[in-house]
């Protein structure tokens, strides 16, 4: 389930998304629970901030920040391997 709302005097969307396991859904009412809370989600208010946005804190940025181990969908593929067979 998901529910958006577009708050007056902002460019932003808020977007909650609601969901459970498929046995809970089926099962325990949660499509029930997921819907109340779609249903709620309001936005009161809204300010303007003066922070910057950061690439390593957006996943639209492509990249990412951690472990050099880490990895996310959104970093692309790591050529930097091959590059060392060029040189020859």
């Amino acid at each position: 389930v998901v529910s958006a709302v577009h708050p007056a005097g902002s460019t932003d969307a808020l977007l909650l998304v609601a969901g459970a396991s498929a046995a809970r859904w089926k099962k325990s009412g949660a499509e029930a629970d997921a819907r109340a809370a779609a249903q709620s989600l309001r936005v009161v208010g809204t300010r303007k901030t003066a922070l910057a946005p950061e690439a390593p804190s957006d996943y639209r940025f492509g990249k990412t920040t951690g472990p050099s181990s880490m990895k996310s969908r959104n970093d692309g593929p790591d050529y930097s391997k091959y590059a060392a067979d060029d040189a020859d």
